[in-house]
């Protein structure tokens, strides 16, 4: 037993001694047979090689953004672009570009032209503050720092561009001006020149980026070793004739001390001046290349060496370190029951660490497969999902959760976040919709949307799915209106009028109801000689009288409730329920009497919308809807076996009063 125990043991440190003495000797073998102290010479030479490529990289990146910045302006200048637009457009390429340093634009009949500089060009900003115009007058909308007006010919401090400007034969190109140690690439226009300017300082400042702490040192030159990046006076490099892929093996020697290094060519879009080309060199002086090689190959074997002895010594001790909270670790995820992982303390703390990282990753397992589950339930549905955070009290939503709750930009923080002011603002304006098991709310051009949530509280927050259900709602609120209005007359019909009718006697019982019953005069007359379909204009025409009329009553006594309902072909019925006194509902139904509305029966004739009506009280023995219409209808054939147009008051079975309307 006691040795099944130790099997493992016993075979780490055998496999740790043996990969130790085996390492020792080959590394020894590979130095003797292939020359390794030549190989560890060359490792300076590898890493000068690839700091070469970053800082070309880095070279060629810079001066390939400022390129593809002045072909894209020159494109643009030539869609026929305004001074305004060229000015403006000048100043965001200065701006946005790091290392440019200036921009002009040049004429090249008489000279003139703007000229802008940036005074922090290897900092990138939004605004032109840091810009100055120097030469010319800025006709940009940027407010920008003015130095002097433009003078032709561009005398003075800019002389030097008009002679620029002169080598028009030379095409769009990059090239170097000593006279100001600037880089510049300019590309034509019909009639004009752009010039961009790169500094030479600034070229320099990229190169000796990263390499404080090394001895490399990083030039440009052209194809005759002339130096760019550094004094004048420097002697020309010399070329060894060797070449490793596209560098080539460069030497140089300055005051007795010999150098050693590559040289790489710039790889640019567009030529360089005349026919040459620019290169970027790395050298370091030989003995200090040549000495670490040789140190370090001597602490190399040093360190084996002690290696050797403090592995026969560690591998022991360190084997019932690592097996003892392994096997402590085993016993525990055997012994684990149920979906959540959770152990023992460790007294090893990267144990412990992955005691905690299981942990946590089953937590988060569970939490993925529920959100899961929730999602898939809804897939098909446009759906959004958002989580609220217990301990930030801040809700991450989603785009479509924005969009489906027609969430303000102004409501989310810098992070799209949602406050709980804010998520508590949302909420406010929801109301339950049952049908739908969802909440109504309406956006800010005051159409209505409808959504359901469905929630699931995790341990350090509540993940929820938000479902867009408007399409659904409308269906709804679509069919819900077609069942309770008239197709015709958009009024309301007899089941609804039976329906909430009875709920508003029953809310206004205490008060003074009534029903009004009409029917229209002459129909007939005007379907047999008009037509039926003036026939309906007249029908239409009435229910427009009667909606008017409810519409104006609503808004003289708020508390009141009016509803217009068209009960068959030509009959209307309209319940008043809510008011004080009768008076007041004989006075509406007077109004609605007296309210004028006619239609067009030709281009010359127009004909009044005829109507009678009976009206009749609730009480104690007429207190359902269909009792009040019963006797409406009966006060309105008294009015109809007579004279026609006039309103009467149903009194009883056998007697109703006619409204004297000449005497109102």
């Amino acid at each position: 037993m006691k040795k099944k125990e130790y099997l493992l043991r016993n075979k780490i440190i055998r496999a740790v001694l043996i990969a130790v003495l085996a390492q020792s000797i080959l590394f020894g073998a590979i130095l003797i047979l292939s020359g390794g102290f030549s190989a560890l010479t060359r490792l300076p030479y590898q890493t000068m090689r690839v700091r070469l490529k970053d800082k070309n990289n880095a070279v060629s990146n810079t001066m390939h953004q400022i390129y593809l910045e002045g072909i894209g302006l020159k494109r643009q200048i030539g869609r026929n672009a305004t001074e305004k637009e060229i000015h403006a457009m000048l100043i965001d390429v200065l701006n946005k570009v790091n290392y440019l340093s200036g921009i002009a634009y040049v004429s090249m009949d008489d000279n003139t032209g703007v000229a802008y500089i940036d005074s922090e060009p290897q900092e990138y900003s939004v605004n032109a503050s840091d810009i100055n115009c120097l030469v010319g007058t800025s006709l940009a909308d940027n407010v920008v720092g003015m130095s002097n007006k433009w003078q032709k010919g561009f005398d003075g401090t800019y002389g030097h561009i008009k002679e620029i400007a002169s080598r028009k034969e030379s095409g769009d190109c990059w090239f170097y001006d000593r006279s100001d140690s600037s880089f510049y690439y300019k590309a034509y226009t019909d009639d004009h020149m752009i010039l961009m300017q790169m500094k030479e300082n600034y070229l320099a400042d990229l190169l000796e980026a990263g390499t404080i702490d090394t001895e490399m040192e990083f030039w440009l030159a052209d194809d005759g070793g002339t130096f760019y990046t550094q004094a004048d006076g420097m002697e020309p490099m010399t070329m060894s004739g060797q070449s490793l892929a596209d560098m080539e093996l460069i030497g140089w020697t300055s005051g007795g001390e010999e150098y050693v290094g590559y040289r790489e060519m710039v790889g640019l879009y567009g030529k360089f001046e005349a026919e040459k080309a620019l290169y970027i060199a790395v050298l370091c002086k030989k003995s200090l290349v040549q000495a670490p090689a040789r140190m370090m190959l001597w602490k190399i074997c040093v360190a084996y060496a002690i290696s050797i002895v403090i592995c026969f010594i560690a591998c022991w001790s360190s084997t019932g370190i690592i097996l003892k909270p392994l096997k402590q670790m085993l016993e525990d995820i055997q012994g684990q029951k149920g979906r959540i992982v959770r152990f023992k303390s460790s007294p090893a703390a990267e144990i412990q660490s992955i005691y905690n990282a299981l942990h946590d990753m089953t937590k988060r397992l569970e939490e993925s497969y529920s959100r899961y589950n929730l999602t898939m339930e809804e897939v098909g549905q446009n759906l959004g999902s958002f989580l609220y955070h217990y301990d930030t009290q801040l809700t991450d939503v989603t785009s479509s959760v924005e969009e489906i709750l027609c969430i303000p930009k102004e409501e989310l923080t810098p992070e799209r976040e949602l406050t709980k002011e804010a998520w508590d603002r949302i909420r406010a304006k929801l109301t339950p919709f049952p049908e739908l098991n969802a909440f109504l709310f309406y956006d800010a051009e005051n159409k209505a949307h409808c959504v359901s949530f469905k929630t699931k509280e995790e341990e350090k927050g509540m993940f929820g799915v938000v479902m867009d259900k408007t399409a659904e709602y409308q269906k709804i609120s679509q069919l819900r209106f077609i069942s309770e209005h008239d197709f015709l007359t958009k009024l309301h019909n007899a089941s609804y009028m039976r329906e909430q009718g009875s709920r508003l006697l029953k809310k206004h019982k205490d008060k003074v109801n009534a029903m009004l019953f009409c029917d229209l005069d002459n129909l007939k007359y005007v379907n047999d000689n008009y037509g039926h379909s003036m026939g309906d204009a007249y029908i239409v025409a009435m229910a427009d009288r009667m909606r008017g009329c409810a519409v104006a009553l609503k808004e003289q006594k708020p508390q009141a409730d009016i509803i217009a309902a068209r009960i068959s072909g030509d009959e209307f019925a309209m319940l008043f329920t809510g008011f004080e006194t009768r008076e007041e509902v004989q006075k509406a139904i007077i109004a609605l009497y007296k309210r004028k509305c006619t239609i067009c029966l030709s281009e010359e004739q127009e004909y009044s919308v005829r109507v009678s009506i009976g009206f009749v009280y609730a009480d104690e023995s007429k207190d359902t809807i269909e009792k009040l219409l019963k006797c409406a209808d009966v006060a309105m054939y008294s009015i109809k076996s007579k004279s026609k147009n006039g309103i009467a008051l149903y009194l009883d079975e056998e007697h109703t009063k006619e409204i004297d309307l000449k005497q109102i």
